[in-house]
């Protein structure tokens, strides 16, 4: 399965970074809580299966996230709730298209939901991937930890790699949608009929090279170019 590839090369990178041994252990159980999310998407697409595939992305769905300060009725806060909502639904949907081919047999929606959207829930918001906890407005966000996560697993220790790349990466492991192409592609899975330009131009890049700035992993080399860097080297390995 593509998604086994795709964890055991994440794994393969922070394991040989020179990050301590606890760092390592933090970030190998967050990436572990992160593909049960992106296995239950991808397992829920394959029965979904919807026309409209994710170029770049062999998942065929997409998570759109905002910065964690996004404001209120902000055309990015908005986009990554309608994300959220669409996965939701997808993950809800899929299991009353396997009750359906088979027959009515699964009697106990309640007890499978728990065990798909609802724990789809339940760990995103563990790992602070879906905000608020509690409440309305509830949408997909990348908090510090997650970005840094991003760097380890996806950038070679002592790798550096243009920004844009990164975002292809980020897209092409797990579907999140960062940088312009990958949001359109993002607006044309969840099927948006109207505004997708206004959101595109809202739902910027800034936040996420800010985020990776306070990390301390983008360089910028110049106004066109900005450079995301992952300070593990093997060199240093003991």
């Amino acid at each position: 399965l593509p998604e086994a590839f795709l964890f055991a090369n994440e794994i393969k990178n922070i394991c040989d970074s020179t990050l301590g041994d606890l760092e390592k252990l933090e970030l190998l159980q967050l990436l572990c809580s992160a593909h049960v999310l992106r296995s239950l998407c991808f397992q829920a697409q394959r029965i979904d299966k919807q026309e409209v595939n994710t170029d770049g992305f062999a998942g065929n769905y997409a998570w759109v996230a905002a910065g964690l300060g996004a404001k209120n009725g902000s055309a990015s806060r908005k986009l990554a709730q309608d994300s959220f909502e669409g996965i939701e639904d997808m993950l809800y949907r899929v299991l009353r298209l396997v009750d359906e081919a088979t027959g009515g047999e699964t009697q106990k929606f309640s007890e499978a939901d728990k065990h798909g959207f609802q724990i789809f829930r339940k760990i995103a918001k563990e790992i602070g991937l879906v905000v608020p906890r509690t409440g309305r407005g509830q949408r997909f966000v990348l908090p510090p930890l997650f970005i840094r996560l991003l760097v380890a697993a996806l950038v070679k220790p002592g790798e550096r790699v243009r920004l844009t790349e990164f975002f292809d990466r980020v897209f092409a492991h797990f579907g999140i949608a960062l940088g312009d192409r990958q949001l359109a592609k993002a607006m044309a899975w969840g099927n948006k009929e109207s505004g997708p330009q206004d959101y595109a131009v809202a739902a910027n890049s800034i936040w996420i090279e800010d985020a990776l700035k306070q990390g301390g992993f983008l360089v910028e080399l110049s106004d066109a170019v900005s450079i995301v860097h992952n300070p593990g080297s093997m060199e240093h390995r003991v």
